[in-house]
């Protein structure tokens, strides 16, 4: 009788060749593969890289707001962030809604890569010189205070906020062209030195009392000439010649007459758009006073950035599909999940924290913690309405767009401007949470419905709108 073989331990399992292994090592592997096998997908890769990027330059932004608060009163904070606004506004305007186009086309782009973006900076530039100009002479007519009057009628100060609208058009539309190139980890670098600059930028003027009215300008302006400079550097030098022999050859949809078209349409959606996301800061603060608007845009700030979280997984997901958009419902129920798994937890949180947080900006800010709350849990289904835009720009269908954000900037502005008299701030916020929640539920009932749906990997079904050949489907 041959002598029993070892036994295995306790737990342990006995393979074939002898050896044994723990079942807890097992899961602790099978766990780790899978997380590394979820972050080697490029849609979740380059998604969660743009999320990192909102996150850090969000803390970024945060720490750049408790200390301007701190260190510049109310109504400085507040005539500075209406110019900001204001530029925010134009460079938007400018833009062309470009940068979203860029993330779609570029992918396919093929050696139309370079003139395709080089293209989109002229038109946008000449757009936002004109818009600038006939901003700064108009507020003659629609603004008799405020700090508008005083940049017009201050030849140097006009021409620094025309360049510097300028300026911000370029500075958003690389972003655009980074996310198409899937060069995301520089969109990170970028941003996070430029968060880091506008930091040191405002401390210093802190200290030089003939600069503080407009220090909160300055320090975001004089950084961004820097950032254009490198940024448009590495790209034209080294990213877009690495994209063009990746793939060289260009989809039929790259034409400029397509392009156009497409941009036309979606532009006018974002139009919609604008009113109220960078529109709705100037009329609020119009209406409720500089003081009260520095309270309104630090929330307003602190909201915006988790805002971000949903555009920039939705960008990763129009990459990763735009060559083939019959993997939408596949990859956009994996991004809807993954969204939630996200956005309910944080939002949920700092609406739980809202009055400490915003207790680091000072006590004058403790008051606005309802509004905060309102806003924040405003991005849940403003993210569900994120994805109905990635849709339709996949599927290259922008009515659908300028359906959504008519809806959209029609409850927004209207309950805002209805409640912000009776309810103060917490008007506007709530304003936000009913718009928001309403157009989502129309677009979960209807073109994002088969997202809810599981669907087997094998058998994907084909967005409707047109394929990468640019024929009906």
């Amino acid at each position: 009788m041959s002598a029993p073989g070892p036994m295995p331990e306790i737990g342990s399992e006995h393979h074939k060749d002898g050896s044994s292994r723990h079942p807890a090592i097992d899961r602790e592997t099978s766990a780790l593969g899978s997380v590394l096998g979820h972050l080697a997908d490029p849609l979740f890769r380059h998604g969660y890289t743009l999320i990192v990027n909102t996150g850090l330059t969000s803390a970024l932004g945060i720490v750049y707001w408790v200390l301007a608060a701190r260190l510049y009163r109310a109504d400085q904070v507040g005539v500075n962030a209406s110019v900001i606004s204001s530029l925010v506004f134009l460079s938007g305007l400018a833009q062309l809604n470009l940068r979203p186009v860029l993330s779609r086309f570029i992918p396919v782009a093929g050696r139309r890569t370079a003139r395709l973006a080089l293209g989109s900076y002229a038109s946008a530039l000449l757009v936002a010189a004109l818009a600038a100009v006939v901003f700064l002479f108009g507020s003659s007519i629609w603004a008799s205070g405020g700090p508008i009057p005083i940049v017009r009628s201050q030849p140097l100060l006009a021409a620094i906020f025309v360049g510097g609208t300028m300026l911000w058009t370029i500075f958003s539309l690389q972003d655009g062209i980074l996310v198409g190139l899937r060069a995301t980890i520089w969109l990170v670098i970028e941003n996070v030195v430029f968060g880091i600059a506008k930091i040191a930028v405002i401390v210093a003027l802190a200290t030089w009392p003939d600069a503080r009215d407009i220090a909160i300008v300055a320090s975001w302006l004089a950084p961004m000439v820097v950032a254009v400079a490198v940024v448009n550097l590495l790209m034209f030098r080294s990213l877009v010649p690495s994209h063009v022999r990746a793939r060289p050859e260009s989809s039929a949809l790259v034409t400029a007459p397509r392009i156009a078209r497409f941009a036309a349409a979606d532009y006018l959606g974002s139009l919609f758009a604008l009113t109220y996301i960078a529109l709705l800061p100037v009329i609020i603060i119009d209406q409720v006073g500089v003081k009260a608007g520095g309270q309104f845009y630090i929330v307003w700030v602190i909201a915006s950035s988790l805002q971000l979280v949903a555009p920039q997984l939705t960008a990763s997901l129009t990459v990763e599909t735009a060559a083939d958009p019959s993997t939408f419902r596949r990859q956009g129920r994996r991004t809807l999940i993954g969204l939630l798994r996200i956005l309910v937890p944080v939002c949920l949180l700092v609406a739980l924290l809202a009055p400490s947080i915003l207790s680091i900006f000072g006590e004058a800010y403790v008051g606005e913690a309802g509004f905060l709350r309102l806003l924040v849990l405003a991005i849940i289904p403003q993210g569900i309405n994120s994805l109905y835009v990635g849709l339709a720009r996949i599927a290259l269908r922008p009515r659908r767009i300028i359906a959504m954000q008519v809806a959209l900037a029609a409850l927004i502005l209207s309950m805002s401007l209805l409640l912000v008299g009776p309810l103060g701030l917490e008007g506007v916020g709530l304003a936000f949470l009913i718009g928001q929640t309403a157009v989502a539920v129309v677009a979960l009932a209807t073109a994002l419905r088969p997202l809810l749906v599981r669907e087997h990997e094998a058998a994907p079904a084909r967005v409707p709108g047109r394929s990468d050949r640019g024929a009906p489907d």
